[in-house]
């Protein structure tokens, strides 16, 4: 079992770069910051970056489509809401470290890895959510639907979807993307999805824990 102290070392090192030669001095003469170290390797910044973008926005946007789906299918089989809260909560729980290496026999080192586990992280929130909007669409406003002859798929999506959009969208893709964006930067996902050579380091460690 590798101890703690080693651990915690090696995932620092993910994103630790050499400060040696220049740069080591340009910042002891600045103080603070060296731009011209900065302007010279924007790569450094801008890449990983629009990595972290990409590991954000995606599982988001799967996740809202994926809990749509089941959302939809439990609004007029409401047996279906109980058990689908309790998968998705299931896959909530499921420890980020745990669920990467569940997946990497599966799916092997990548970003795919990382956006399944990412994806499967937002169902629950964003899942709920629409559950809850769709609840509390007031009810004299759909029987006013119906006394107007619209069938239940116009009631969906001409009055009840609309009035639940103001719950759904910032509570459930919100709050997702700010838990995926957290997660999404972390030594563990950079590690997993293979955007550093640290991370393979960090993967070998881990796997012999």
């Amino acid at each position: 079992m590798t101890d703690s102290g080693g651990l915690a070392a090696l995932i620092a090192q993910v994103e630790i770069r050499d400060r040696s030669g220049d740069e080591a001095n340009c910042v002891t003469d600045n103080g603070t910051f060296c731009f011209g170290w900065a302007a010279e390797n924007w790569d450094r910044y801008v890449d990983p970056t629009l990595e972290h973008v990409v590991l954000v926005i995606i599982p988001v946007v799967l996740g809202f489509l994926i809990a749509f789906g089941l959302a939809l299918a439990s609004h007029r089989r409401r047996w279906l809401v109980p058990p689908l809260i309790g998968l998705t909560g299931i896959l909530y729980t499921i420890p980020s470290l745990a669920f990467f290496f569940l997946l990497l026999p599966v799916t092997g080192r990548g970003t795919d890895t990382a956006l399944i586990a990412l994806t499967a992280f937002t169902l629950q929130i964003i899942y709920r959510n629409i559950v809850a909007g769709l609840d509390n669409v007031p009810r004299d406003t759909i029987e006013a639907g119906r006394g107007m002859g619209m069938t239940p798929r116009q009631l969906l999506w001409r009055v009840e979807l609309p009035l639940a959009l103001p719950e759904i969208v910032p509570g459930g893709a919100g709050n997702a993307a700010s838990n995926v964006a957290a997660l999404g930067g972390s030594p563990i996902v950079i590690g997993v999805a293979g955007r550093d050579d640290a991370g393979d380091r960090l993967v070998a460690v881990l796997g012999k824990s």
